[in-house]
This record gives structure tokens, sequence and C-alpha cells, in this order.
């Protein structure tokens, strides 16, 4: 194992962490702040009637695909919802959620953006529709929902702040994990018996 060359390609990955993360969290927060997401959800009022959860979550479920778990709960916890929704709306977003910023993750892994939304979003529809057909009496539980709370600022400079410290203690959390997987699979390459197995494959690839 060339620990020069994986630490190279850690610091590499850190610094296009570093270019995209930080800049999409503070734009996300913005985006809360102005109330502009309020004014997309209708773009995902469709989904929800397909997933029998009242149109006012079209605004938790954009919250959470664009933002966060916690925005999409907090979005979420006015509305009068029973258990068996509330477990819907758990599962799809539990598939579905934080896209820009954990597509950057895939993106690393050499999964495409375009490949990443659809098997994420479509994966968290057709998952979440199983739990539509199931009886809702099969749904009970107490649900606590004063943890999630958004935060709220008294002005911009609060929210920058703020934001600014997410997303730097996002990124770090981030680069640490992509690290992890760098030197752990440059590890698993540089065995012995992964380049025999790999060498044995390519011979078998080429004589058919």
């Amino acid at each position: 194992m060339n620990y020069k060359e994986t630490l190279q390609t850690a610091m590499q990955s850190a610094w296009i962490i570093i270019k995209l993360v930080i800049p999409i969290y503070i734009i996300a927060d913005i985006l809360y702040y102005y109330n502009i997401l309020e004014r997309a959800a209708f773009v995902f009022e469709p989904f929800t009637s397909f997933l029998g959860l009242p149109p006012e979550t079209a605004l938790s479920i954009i919250s959470g695909v664009f933002l966060n778990l916690y925005a999409a709960v907090a979005f979420a916890a006015p509305l009068d919802m029973d258990p068996h929704q509330w477990s819907v709306l758990a599962i799809f977003l539990g598939v579905c959620h934080s896209l820009p910023v954990e597509s950057i993750i895939m993106k690393k892994l050499g999964i495409g953006n375009i490949y990443s939304y659809s098997l994420r979003f479509f994966g968290g529809l057709a998952i979440a529709y199983t739990a539509v057909l199931m009886p809702a009496e099969w749904f009970s539980a107490t649900i606590a929902t004063e943890t999630f709370v958004q935060k709220q600022y008294e002005n911009f400079g609060d929210l920058m702040r703020s934001s600014i410290y997410g997303a730097v203690e996002l990124t770090l959390k981030i680069i640490v994990l992509i690290g992890i997987l760098i030197f752990v699979m440059d590890f698993i390459k540089s065995r012995s018996f992964v380049k025999k197995s790999a060498r044995m494959s390519l011979k078998v690839l080429l004589s058919l």
C-alpha cells in the first residue's frame, strides 16, 4: 500500500468536499430563512397524494430532501398526522434526504448525480408505498416532536454564523468518513489475495 498516494487522494477529496459542501449547506439555510422552499413545495404535492399524506407535507418533504431530517420534522410537527402517515413520511425521507450534500459523497465513490438522485427518490417512493399498503392498525407509537425544533434566527448575521459553523462541522465529518473509506479501500486493494483474485478474474474474462 502506497501511503503517500492514498494520503494525496484523501487530501484531494477533502478539498473537493470543502468547495462543494460548505456553499450548498449555507445556500440551503438561506433558502429556508427566506421561505423560498415554501414557494416550491407545490412540486411535491402529487407525491404526497401518492403516499396518502396531507398536501401540507409537501413542504416537509422538500425540506427533508434538500436540507435535513430535522427541518422536515419541524415542518411536519404541526400537522395532524396519525402514526401510519408519520411512518410513511419517515420511510421515504429515511431513504431520500439531504440529496445535495450526500450526492457529493456518492459522486466521489463513482456514482453519478442523476443515477444517485433517481435511485434514492424513486426507491424511497417505492419503499414508502409498501408502508401505505399496510393496515393502519399495524402502526402505533407515541410521537415526540419537541426534540426536532428548527432553529430560529433573529437576523441574517445570526443565520450566517450558525450556518457557517454547521457547514464546517458537517464538512469535517464527511472528510473523516471519506478519508477512512479511501484508506480502507486502498488497504484492501493492496492485499495479495485481492490482486491475485483480480488477475484470475481478468484471465477468465479474456478467455471468454
